[in-house]
C-alpha cells in the first residue's frame, strides 16, 4: 500500500473481493463503499478465482445448470445454493425451492451489479481491493495475493490496484494487530477478528482500515448520498435486530423464530421447575485452570469467598487435587519461584512455581520476590484455612474445572482423559465424609453452544463440551453460567467468607 508521510491513501474505487458478506459490511462501516458489487454477498472460491472472474468480466458465471441446492438458510429462510463451476455459495439470493422461480430475477440483479462495477472501474485511476479471510478457511498465501493483484492489473492496465488482506491470527487482540506491507501495493493486517455471532468482528476490521488511512472518493450525487444514508441506517438497525435475535436463539438453544417463541412461552414454567428441582451443595469451589473458573462460579452465585486456586494458572487438575489432600503442604516455598516477566494487564510481576507448575499472575509485585513474598503467603494461608475448614464440615461438594485455550486457540492440557475420576478419588480419600460432584467444561473449537454435549465419564463426574472461547475474555462466562444454573440446576447454600480475605 502506497502511503506516504502520514497522509491518507485516497482511492477512486474501493471494493470487496470477499470472503462472504463480512468484507462488504466492513467497507460500508468504514465509509468506503457506497453500492453493491457482484462479489459482496457470496462466499466460497479463492482470492485468485475471484480476481480471475473479474478479469473475464464474469463470463458465464451464473448458469442455472451449475447450481446445486445445499439446504435452507436458518438465518433468513432462503435457500443456500452452490455454484459448482465457481465454487461460490449464494445464501442470500434464492428462495428455499425451487431455483427456477427466481433465477431470472436474481441474474438481472447481478447483471446490474456487474455493469455498475465495471462502470466505476472504467473511470478509476486508483482502486483498492479488500479481502478478509474467513476464520475457518485455510490461510491465504502471499503468492495468491500477488497473483490476484497481478490479474486485476493486467485486466485493467489503466488502473493502479492496491490490495489489503485481513489474515486471521488466533489470540492476537485488535490492539496488538500486525500491519505488514508484503510487497508493492499489498498490505496484510493480522489479528483475531473472529466473532461468535457474525463470524467476523465488523467494527474492528472497519477501524483497522480507517486507522490505516484508507479514504474513498464519494462520486455520488446529493440525492444518492441521502438515499444511501437512509438505507445504511435501516440496514444497521436490521443487522442489530438480527444479532439480538440470534443471541436470543443461542441463549434458548433454538434455530427458528417459532422455536424462540415457544421457548419464551414455557420459560416461566421451566424457571419454576428449576427453582424447586435444584441440586443443592454445601460448598462449591474451582479447581482451575485459571481465573475464569472462579469468575463463572461467582457470576452464578455459587461461590462466596476466595480459595487458593482462584487466580492462578498452570499445573494440572491432578496436581491441584493432590495439594488439597496434602493440606497444601510446602506449595509456597520461596526457592521454588522463578520470575517470568512483567504482567502488562495489571502491572504486577509474573512468577512461576517450579514445583507445582503454577503461574502467579495477580499476586507478587514486579520487583524482587522478597518485597511481597510474606504478604502473598499470608493471604494464601488464609484461603487455604478457609477451604479446609469448609471441606471439614461439608457433606456435598461441587468442584468445577474450566479448560482454557493455548495462544493458538487449541484446548489446553490441564485435564487429561480419565483424570477427573482420579481427582475425585483423591478428594474422597482425604475427606471421606463428603460426597464430591465434579463438573468439567471442556473446550471444543467450532462446537456452538446450542450443540453442546454432556457426558458422564465417571461416577459423579459430568463433562460439558462446546466452544465457549471469547476473544476479549478468553471464556464466555454467560454460557457456562447458563449450563450450571439451567442445565445442571445447581445451587449452593450460603457459607460465611470469614476469616477475612
Amino acid at each position: 500500500m502506497r502511503t506516504m508521510d502520514n497522509s491518507a491513501a485516497v482511492y477512486d474505487l474501493v471494493f470487496s473481493l470477499g470472503q462472504a458478506c463480512a468484507c462488504s459490511l466492513t467497507l460500508r462501516q468504514a465509509g468506503l463503499q457506497f453500492a453493491s458489487y457482484p462479489l459482496d454477498w457470496v462466499s466460497g472460491g479463492t482470492i485468485v478465482s475471484r480476481a480471475r472472474l473479474i478479469a473475464t468480466h464474469f463470463d458465464g458465471w451464473l448458469e442455472p445448470a451449475d447450481f446445486e441446492y445445499l439446504g435452507r438458510n436458518p438465518k433468513n429462510g432462503l435457500g443456500i445454493y452452490v455454484n459448482r463451476r465457481s465454487g461460490f455459495r449464494h445464501p442470500h439470493d434464492f428462495p428455499d425451492k425451487p431455483l427456477a422461480s427466481s433465477f431470472d430475477r436474481v441474474r438481472k440483479k447481478y447483471d446490474r451489479r456487474v455493469q455498475r462495477f465495471f462502470g466505476h472501474v472504467a473511470r478509476a485511476r486508483r482502486a483498492l481491493a479488500v479481502y478478509i479471510s474467513r476464520p475457518d478457511e485455510p490461510p491465504t498465501g502471499n503468492d495468491d495475493l500477488a497473483a490476484a493483484r497481478e490479474t486485476l492489473t493486467n485486466a485493467f492496465p489503466g488502473v493502479l490496484f492496491d490490495l489489503v488482506h485481513f489474515a486471521f491470527s488466533p489470540g492476537v487482540p485488535f490492539t496488538a494487530r500486525k500491519v505488514v506491507p508484503l510487497s508493492d501495493g499489498i498490505t496484510q493486517i493480522s489479528f483475531d477478528y473472529r466473532d461468535p455471532i457474525r463470524d467476523v468482528m465488523i467494527e474492528d476490521t472497519a477501524q483497522a482500515l480507517v486507522e490505516l488511512g484508507v479514504v474513498a472518493k464519494d462520486w455520488r450525487s446529493e440525492d444518492d448520498r441521502r438515499a444511501f444514508a437512509d438505507y445504511k441506517q435501516k440496514e444497521d438497525a436490521r443487522r442489530k435486530r438480527e444479532i439480538k435475535l440470534r443471541r436470543k436463539m443461542e441463549k434458548y438453544g433454538v434455530t427458528t423464530r417459532i422455536g424462540l417463541l415457544c421457548a419464551r412461552l414455557v420459560e416461566p414454567f421451566a424457571r419454576l421447575r428449576r427453582r424447586f428441582g435444584r441440586r443443592t451443595h454445601d460448598l462449591a469451589f474451582g479447581l482451575g485452570a485459571a481465573c475464569a473458573c472462579s469468575k463463572c462460579l461467582r457470576d452464578a452465585h455459587l461461590q462466596f469467598a476466595s480459595f487458593p486456586f482462584d487466580w492462578i494458572s498452570g499445573g494440572t487438575a491432578r496436581v491441584r487435587a493432590k495439594l488439597i489432600a496434602e493440606r497444601f503442604d510446602g506449595w509456597l516455598e520461596k526457592d521454588d519461584f522463578v520470575y517470568g516477566g512483567h504482567n502488562t494487564s495489571n502491572g504486577l510481576g509474573i512468577f512461576t512455581n517450579r514445583r507445582t507448575g503454577f503461574n502467579h499472575l495477580h499476586d507478587f509485585a514486579d520487583a524482587p520476590l522478597e518485597e511481597s513474598y510474606e504478604t502473598v503467603v499470608e493471604k494464601f494461608h488464609r484461603r487455604e484455612a478457609r477451604l479446609l475448614r469448609l471441606l471439614a464440615t461439608a457433606r456435598k461438594v461441587l468442584v468445577v474445572c474450566v479448560d482454557t485455550t493455548n495462544p493458538d486457540g487449541e484446548p489446553s492440557s490441564y485435564v487429561a482423559p480419565g483424570e477427573l475420576a482420579e481427582v475425585r478419588a483423591t478428594l474422597l480419600r482425604a475427606f471421606p465424609h463428603a460426597c464430591f460432584d465434579i463438573v468439567h467444561f471442556a473446550y471444543a473449537p467450532g462446537v456452538p453452544f446450542a450443540s453442546r454435549q454432556t457426558d458422564h465419564p465417571g461416577e459423579d463426574v459430568t463433562e460439558i463440551t462446546f466452544d465457549y472461547r471469547d476473544i476479549a475474555t478468553n471464556v464466555r462466562f454467560r454460557d457456562i453460567v447458563k449450563v450450571l444454573l439451567d442445565d445442571l440446576r445447581i445451587a449452593v447454600r450460603y457459607y460465611s467468607a470469614s476469616p477475612s480475605a
